[in-house]
């Protein structure tokens, strides 16, 4: 198509003013100025300049701005120290990253950006006061910062999730702060990347610990969950600032939720979790004990070992139902196990350990077989497992499955099988140790005959050992 009646003159063929060009490169050159071809933010060779300087200031004493008196200063400061903080060796030589010396770096005017920028990312680098003894001083300056900058000179989305979210990100308590943000739904990446935190440092370490103790702290009474408990167990022994591992001061808060708001009874979905954040509270092993249980008072101990004396009576009861279905002797069930559960409601059972024959061990899950503290058994004629239990009155009683006398026997001298109180779990003891002889036992009862709980009773009390409630 033609226009005819248009009269265009031809465009002119376009030319660039070298002159303005090189001023254009120029300002680009001043404003990228603190950064190096290799896009740090200086060369290796002037950081080390700079660090063998700050080495001397600490060594032979000075004033730290006297040292320090460099091009791009801020700048190269701040990148040395996020090099070094991390390293205890190099940290030691440094002066301390304390308010003097932040106060030096950062001034009290407004935050050039990519200053801001680099005091965003060694607090994020390097959060806690070991190695920043001027955290608060800085979170503060970056929160002040953050907050006061204009949102439309924000383009980043991490710069505008700092701008938004300064309150909690540059907080006092920051992790716990930021914590409180955590969503069910999401994983704990989804949740970091929420807040721009970065994917390593020691900020997203601490925020860690905190999503997983609060999430502890709201734990319903019905279980944990299959996700919380996979990050309890992978970070159980991070130590935390209170000196004891994330899986011990898990427990400590199960424990406390337990006394306060269940009077004292650990609910039955946290039960199993005792033994798998920390160890069992009833192990031998000293070290374990002070290493996961060295928080616990004497109260807090009990509690957690009658919670798992309790697991370990109610598996054995199971294992009892299961072996007295279609014998026509269901009717034992409801009774025997009533009268260990009683005796444990009265108060009467200070340890129990579990024997399960290995045709049914296996059949567990390993963190139940854990909390249970099992042992394992074989041969016999009918595939039984036992419950053993130490009682009050120096009592210690033996009870199994199918059609198994109960045995009982009085002072730690004459029980049959002392070392399955030390033993480790999974250890292995023959049928044949349980089923001790009438003649040596002080108590021998069979669950067939009569009124069978009355001479039970009658039989410890011709040992002057009352159980009243039976």
């Amino acid at each position: 198509m033609t226009f005819p009646n248009l009269n265009l003159k031809p465009l002119r063929e376009l030319t660039l003013s070298v002159p303005r060009l090189e001023n254009q490169i120029q300002s680009l050159r001043s404003i990228t100025s603190h950064i190096a071809e290799s896009g740090s933010l200086d060369r290796q060779d002037q950081i080390a300049e700079l660090r063998e300087s700050l080495r001397s200031c600490r060594s032979f004493g000075g004033n730290f701005a006297d040292f320090t008196r460099v091009r791009r200063r801020e700048s190269r400061l701040l990148c040395l120290y996020m090099m070094d903080l991390g390293d205890p060796q190099s940290r030691e030589l440094l002066p301390a990253f304390d308010e003097n010396v932040a106060f030096s770096i950062l001034g009290e005017g407004p935050l050039k950006k990519h200053i801001r920028t680099l005091a965003t990312h060694l607090y994020f680098a390097h959060f806690g006061v070991e190695r920043i003894p001027a955290l608060n001083w800085l979170a503060h300056r970056l929160r002040q910062s953050w907050k006061n900058e204009d949102e439309r000179r924000l383009f980043d989305p991490e710069s505008r999730t700092y701008r938004r979210l300064a309150d909690s990100i540059f907080s006092q308590d920051a992790p716990t702060e930021v914590a409180k943000g955590y969503r069910e739904a999401e994983s704990f990446d989804q949740f970091a990347e929420r807040f721009a935190v970065p994917a390593s440092g020691e900020f997203r370490e601490r925020l860690l610990e905190e999503v997983i103790l609060e999430r502890i702290k709201k734990a319903p009474k019905e279980g944990t969950g299959q996700l919380l408990d996979q990050l309890v167990q992978e970070a159980k022994s991070r130590r935390l600032r209170t000196g004891h591992p994330l899986g011990a001061e898990a427990v400590r808060i199960l424990i406390d939720r337990s006394i306060s708001s269940f009077n004292s009874v650990v609910p039955a979905g946290w039960r199993e979790q005792l033994v798998a954040y920390a160890c069992d509270p009833r192990a031998t092993n000293q070290a374990n004990q002070a290493l996961w249980w060295g928080w616990a008072s004497k109260r807090q101990k009990e509690v957690a070992i009658r919670s798992l004396t309790e697991l370990t009576l109610r598996q054995f009861i199971d294992l009892l139902e299961e072996s007295l279905e279609g014998t026509g002797a269901e009717a034992q069930f409801e009774r025997r196990a009533e009268m260990l559960l009683k005796i444990f409601d009265l108060g009467k059972v200070i340890d129990a350990r579990l024997v399960i024959h290995e045709g049914t061990f296996f059949s567990l899950l390993p963190r139940t077989r854990q909390a249970l503290m099992a042992h394992k058994t074989s041969g016999g004629p009918q595939h039984t497992s036992f419950v053993i239990l130490k009682c009050t009155d120096d009592v210690f009683l033996i009870e199994g499955t199918h059609s198994f006398a109960l045995r009982g026997f009085l002072g730690a001298e004459r029980f049959p099988i002392p070392g399955i109180w030390s033993s480790k779990a999974g250890s292995h003891f023959p049928d044949s140790q349980f089923r001790v002889a009438e003649r040596r036992c002080q108590i021998f009862q069979r669950h067939h005959v009569g009124n069978w709980v009355w001479d039970f009773r009658s039989q410890l009390r011709q040992h002057q050992i009352e159980w009243n409630g039976l």
